[in-house]
């Protein structure tokens, strides 16, 4: 294992001049399987900031997930038989140097040296990318949630069918510099609707026909309405108008019916429900590969400030 550390030095110095105003050094954190080395920079990159201002949680998170990237590339590579296929690396470089560089290859090589890393470096990454794509791929496919399960996290998160105190509403609104039209007047409106016939003719008269009935709007979470209205709405009772207005215009509201208790279909949710459960599941299978080729691949943490 010296051998091996003293072989990566190298690699650890290297990305110095990335980072040269801001750190005297960059340190070594993790090596995967005596091949893959993590520092402290590649760590900070991931965590999106210096230690300085970065939680030192997210850090460790930052710094778990490169060694599970790590990990999963070498199980690949670990595979009897596995062979780099000739030229694919080269390929990858081209056509990142295409689409990132617009084929200036001066602009690729600074880039580059600015990371501390070589063209070389570069098409390996490149590579592992690659195939850790691949390996995530493999564990997604292999992700199957059953319509029992499904079925059963609806009837036990009732959080995400019961969206609480719903209305049915309709809604008019007219601008309040609209000649002709004060709040006086649109009270006087608001008065003469007796039903939703009545609430409909009046959209007519104010050319607002085609988006009055706004739907199923929830107290929780009453999207599209402005704090005024939302006030004004869930105090309505079932087959009540109200009016109300903000700074720019006047609402004429009708509530149609009124639930106390809205539960949403399963039908309506059950793209979300399969979607979250997927998650759980690829995360949970994630984590289980992870620990299976950590039994076969050693990670080596180098004790603190053992390499400058």
């Amino acid at each position: 294992m010296r051998v091996v550390i003293f072989i990566i030095i190298g690699v650890a110095l290297s990305q110095h001049a990335w980072t040269q105003q801001k750190r005297v050094s960059n340190t070594i954190k993790a090596i995967v399987g005596g091949q893959k080395v993590i520092t402290q920079l590649d760590v900070e990159r991931k965590a999106g900031g210096p230690a300085e201002r970065v939680a030192p949680a997210i850090l460790a998170l930052a710094q778990k997930k490169l060694e599970t990237d790590a990990l999963l590339v070498m199980s690949i590579k670990n595979r009897e038989g596995y062979v780099e296929p000739a030229g694919v690396p080269e390929l990858l470089l081209k056509r990142e140097l295409k689409s990132r560089y617009d084929n200036n290859r001066k602009k690729m090589i600074y880039d580059l040296r600015l990371q501390g890393k070589t063209i070389q470096q570069r098409e390996a990454e490149l590579w592992d990318e690659l195939l850790l794509e691949n390996a995530i791929l493999s564990v997604r496919q292999s992700v199957q949630v059953s319509p029992a399960a499904i079925k059963k996290y609806y009837a036990e998160n009732p959080n995400i069918s019961d969206k609480g105190e719903t209305v049915d509403l309709y809604s008019i609104r007219i601008p309040r510099d609209k000649e002709g039209v004060d709040l006086a007047k649109v009270q006087k409106i608001a008065d003469e609707i007796k039903s939703l016939a009545d609430f409909k003719k009046v959209a007519g008269k104010f050319n607002a026909t085609d988006d009055i009935h706004k739907g199923f709007i929830h107290k929780n979470d009453p999207v599209g309405l402005s704090k005024e209205v939302a006030g004004e709405v869930f105090s309505l009772q079932e087959k009540e108008v109200g009016f109300t207005l903000d700074g720019a215009s006047y609402y004429l509201l009708y509530v149609e019916k009124r639930w106390d208790k809205f539960e949403v279909p399963l039908s309506e949710v059950h793209k979300l429900i399969e979607e979250r459960l997927s998650q759980e599941i690829f995360e949970k299978k994630l984590s289980e590969k992870e620990k299976r080729i950590r039994n076969e691949v050693h990670v080596y943490y180098p004790p603190v400030n053992s390499i400058p």
